[in-house]
C-alpha cells in the first residue's frame, strides 16, 4: 500500500494496517487503529492515538500522537516530541524519546538509549537497558534488574535500582534510592547518595569523585579491586559488615589546609579490611566494633587521623599496618575486648585499675605505661616491653613475662605469685613488697633490682 491507499482505506473504515514498508505517512490520521509490523515508515506528526501498535522497525514518529495507545516491541523508533501520555508501552529497543510527553505512561522493559529532556517520573523500567540519559526525571521510578550506564543530570531520588548493573554516573541524584544488591563499576562523579540504600552492593574498581554519601547504607557491601574515594563525604554512613576485599583509598588531604576526609560517625561494625588506607581521615566518633583491621593503615607522619571518640571495642588490630596507630585512640575502658597484635605501641597509656586478665600483650610496647592496680592475672606479656612501667599493686598472678623487659619498672607491692619471669630483664626494677611466691625467675636479670 502506498500513502493514498492507506488514507483511502482508513476513510473507508479500515482500522487494521499491517506489513507496511517504505511508506511516507507523515501527518495522517490513523487513530483507533491496529498498526503492526511496520518497517522504514514515516509517521511524523501522525495521529495514532487510542491505537494498538506493535512490531515497529525503523519508524519515524517525531511529533506524532500516540496517546492512550498500547505500544509493544519498538526497534530503532524515533519518538522525539511525540505524545505518549496515558499509553502502555512494552519492550522498547534503541528508542529515541527526547522531548516526548510521557505523562501517566506505563512502561515495561526495553532499551532506553540516548534520551534527553524527558520526564519519566515513577515509570517502571525494570529489567531494561538504560544508557546515555541526560536531563531526565526518574524520581520514584523502578529501574531494578537493569543495565544502567552513562547518565548525566538525571534525577533518581527514591528510585529503585536494586539488582542493577550501574556505571558512569555524573551529577545524578540518588537520594533515598534503593541500590541494594546492585553492582557499581567505573566512575561516579558528583553523585548524591544521601540516605541511599546500597546494602549488599558489589563495588568493583570504582572511582568516586565529589560524591555525597552522608547517612548512606553500605552495610554488607563487597568492595573489590581498587576503590578510590576522592573528595567524598560519609558522615553517618553505615559500613557495618562490609568487606573491603582489595585496596581502598580515601583521598589524602594536601598540605595547604585542606580538611580531613570526612568519615565522622561512620559505622564500621564487623567490617573486614583487606587493604585500606585511612591516612588523613576524620574518623571522630566512628565505631570499629568487632572490625577486622589487620589490613588497615591509619595515619602517617604527614597525614594524621582524627580519632576523637573512636570505638575499637573488639577490634582486631595488626601492628604491621598500624605503626602510626596512636595509643590515644585506644579507650582503656574497652581494651579488655581488643585483640592486641605483637608490636602494637601502647607506650605511656593509662591502664590503672583496668581488668586486663587473660589478655595477650605479647611483644606489645608498654614502656612507661600506668598499670597500677591493674588486673593482669594470666595475661601473656611474653617479650613485652615494660621499661619504666608502673605496676604498683598490679596483680600479675600466673602472668607470663618470659623475655619481658622490665628495666626500671616499678613493681612495688605487685602480686607475682606463680608468674613466669624466665629470661626477663629486671635491671633496676623496684620489687619492694612484691609477692614472689613460687615466681619463676629462671635466668632473670635482677642486676641492681631493689
Amino acid at each position: 500500500m502506498n500513502r493514498q491507499d492507506v488514507i483511502d482505506a482508513y476513510q473507508a473504515g479500515q482500522r487494521t494496517f499491517k506489513d507496511l514498508e517504505d511508506v511516507d505517512l507523515t501527518g495522517v490520521d490513523l487513530s483507533y487503529s491496529n498498526i503492526t509490523d511496520l518497517k522504514n515508515v514515516l509517521l511524523e506528526g501522525a495521529n495514532l492515538s487510542h491505537s494498538n501498535i506493535a512490531n515497529l522497525n525503523i519508524v519515524y514518529l517525531e511529533g506524532a500522537d500516540l496517546s492512550y495507545s498500547k505500544i509493544t516491541n519498538l526497534y530503532d523508533v524515533y519518538l522525539q516530541g511525540a505524545d505518549l501520555s496515558y499509553s502502555k508501552i512494552t519492550n522498547l529497543y534503541n528508542v529515541y524519546l527526547q522531548g516526548a510527553n510521557l505523562s501517566h505512561a506505563e512502561f515495561e522493559r526495553g532499551d532506553f538509549i540516548d534520551i534527553e529532556d524527558v520526564d519519566l517520573t515513577g515509570v517502571d523500567l525494570s529489567y531494561s537497558r538504560i544508557i546515555s540519559l541526560e536531563n531526565v526525571l526518574l524520581e520514584g521510578a523502578n529501574l531494578s534488574h537493569s543495565d544502567i550506564g552513562c547518565l548525566e543530570n538525571v534525577l533518581l531520588e527514591g528510585a529503585d535500582l536494586s539488582y542493577s548493573k550501574i556505571r558512569d554516573l555524573k551529577n545524578v541524584c540518588l537520594q533515598g534510592a534503593n541500590l541494594s544488591h546492585a553492582t557499581l563499576e567505573l566512575n561516579f562523579e558528583g553523585v548524591d547518595f544521601q540516605r541511599a540504600n546500597l546494602s549488599h552492593a558489589y563495588l568493583s574498581g570504582v572511582n568516586f569523585f565529589d560524591c555525597d554519601l552522608r547517612e548512606a547504607n553500605l552495610s554488607d557491601t563487597s568492595l573489590c579491586s581498587v576503590i578510590f574515594w576522592i573528595n567524598c563525604c560519609f558522615t553517618g554512613a553505615n559500613f557495618s559488615n562490609a568487606r573491603f576485599g582489595s585496596e581502598v583509598q580515601w583521598e589524602k588531604p594536601n598540605r595547604n589546609g585542606q580538611p580531613l576526609v570526612d568519615l565522622r560517625q561512620v559505622n564500621f561494625t564487623n567490617a573486614y579490611f583487606y587493604d585500606a588506607y585511612f591516612d588523613g581521615c576524620n574518623l571522630s566518633h566512628s565505631t570499629f566494633r568487632n572490625a577486622n583491621l589487620q589490613g588497615a593503615s591509619f595515619s602517617s607522619d604527614s597525614f594524621p587521623c582524627d580519632f576523637t571518640g573512636v570505638s575499637l571495642e573488639g577490634a582486631f588490630l595488626n601492628s604491621n599496618y598500624c605503626q602510626y596507630f596512636s595509643k590515644k585512640i585506644v579507650d582503656p575502658a574497652e581494651l579488655g575486648a581488643i585483640i592486641l597484635k605483637p608490636g602494637l605501641d601502647l607506650s605511656g597509656i593509662d591502664l590503672q585499675n583496668r581488668q586486663l586478665n587473660n589478655l595477650n600483650f605479647s611483644k606489645v610496647n608498654l614502656t612507661y605505661a600506668n598499670l597500677t592496680y591493674a588486673n593482669l592475672t594470666y595475661a601473656n606479656l611474653t617479650g613485652a616491653n615494660l621499661t619504666g612501667a608502673d605496676l604498683t599493686d598490679a596483680n600479675l598472678t600466673d602472668a607470663n613475662l618470659t623475655d619481658a623487659n622490665l628495666t626500671g619498672a616499678n613493681l612495688t607491692d605487685a602480686n607475682l605469685t606463680y608468674a613466669n619471669l624466665t629470661d626477663a630483664n629486671l635491671i633496676d626494677a623496684n620489687l619492694t613488697g612484691a609477692d614472689l611466691t613460687r615466681t619463676n625467675l629462671t635466668r632473670a636479670n635482677l642486676r641492681e633490682a631493689n
